[in-house]
């Protein structure tokens, strides 16, 4: 019996040498295998370690022998490639949620997915990507509490603050407890919003997950009404329009061939484009009417041009308008 439980640690622990120390590009001789298993407090000879990678490869585990200066094994493949992990990595850095200590332990987990002989090069990336950093060190414990109370169909209270002029966090409603009724979380733009139905203003709010603090789940059943009934109907595209309030138009755009990256970027390759002439293309796709909109159509600069519905460039060009007299006062005050 007690060896039975030897020979199961055994293979345990050579599956973790293998994950820890290889990949398609790293291996261990018999030698440093038997050296990683005798680290261990496991002893055992050369022909049992050859036993034991046949019952692996058995069950599944695809360990390869190599063969070039000398005799090597490992991984054929992992969970997670190396160009993966950095990929998980770069996202979290780049991350404007999550506070610098968040993103650095978060990101430092990641890199443990890779094996050792990777890990040194893709930390070298952590903390490389400089960008603002949330302030709100229970961010990302606020995501797991949300989501736990939507699963649990429960009643949230939490409090809510924003930066005032100083930079300081101020709590909205002088500090007094919201209370909502969760229903989705969505990240859009860098930061996690969550969808909840207020229970003072009797409609869907949307607010900052990173400017949420003290959130605790009530014993309270969620509210249940049309208003909620109809957005768990939504679509994952419709919920991230319902983010910006504002009216969900159809919007023709003359396209340079110098925006159309910006443009698939922002509105999908899957985008119809049709030839306008002079190098240009037009495309028919789905905006809201709010300044976010705006904005994104200002920094395009002569790149992308509004050229309907008439009524959103009237709203559009009104808006150019404002922000022109704005700087018009300005310059009379100087």
């Amino acid at each position: 019996m007690a060896n039975r439980r030897d020979q199961k640690l055994k293979l345990l622990t050579l599956e973790q040498i293998f994950i820890e120390k290889t990949d398609e590009d790293h291996g261990l001789t018999m030698a440093e295998i038997l050296d990683e298993l005798d680290r261990r407090g496991i002893e055992t000879e050369r022909k049992s370690v050859y036993t034991s990678i046949n019952a692996l490869r058995e069950a599944g585990v695809e360990v390869e022998k190599r063969n070039g200066t000398s005799i090597t094994y490992g991984l054929a493949r992992r969970p997670f490639q190396a160009q993966e992990v950095v990929m998980l990595v770069d996202a979290v850095s780049s991350s404007s949620f999550l506070s610098e200590s968040a993103a650095e332990t978060l990101a430092e987990k990641f890199v443990s997915l890779a094996c050792e002989p990777m890990r040194p090069h893709i930390m070298d990336r952590v903390g490389t990507m400089i960008r603002p950093r949330s302030r709100n060190a229970q961010s990302i414990g606020n995501i797991d509490t949300l989501m736990r109370a939507i699963v649990a169909k429960k009643l949230i209270t939490f409090q809510y603050f924003y930066y005032d002029i100083e930079t300081k966090p101020q709590f909205c409603r002088k500090g007094a407890p919201y209370s909502a009724t969760p229903l989705n979380l969505v990240y859009t733009d860098g930061v996690y919003f969550l969808v909840g139905y207020d229970e003072d203003v009797k409609d869907l709010v949307n607010y900052r997950v990173d400017h949420m603090i003290n959130i605790c789940i009530t014993d309270t059943p969620a509210t249940t009404n049309e208003i909620t009934k109809a957005y768990e109907g939504i679509t994952a595209e419709a919920a991230k329009f319902n983010m910006l309030r504002g009216e969900i138009v159809t919007a023709s755009l003359l396209v340079e061939e110098r925006a159309m990256n910006n443009v698939i970027d922002k509105f999908g390759l899957e985008t119809a484009f049709f030839p306008a002439g002079d190098g240009k293309a037009r495309c028919h796709v789905k905006v809201i009417n709010c300044p976010a909109f705006y904005g994104w159509l200002l920094k395009q600069g002569t790149g992308v041009v509004l050229e309907k519905p008439a009524r959103i460039v009237d709203t559009y060009r009104a808006y150019l308008k404002a922000s022109l007299d704005l700087y018009d006062y300005i310059e009379d005050a100087q």
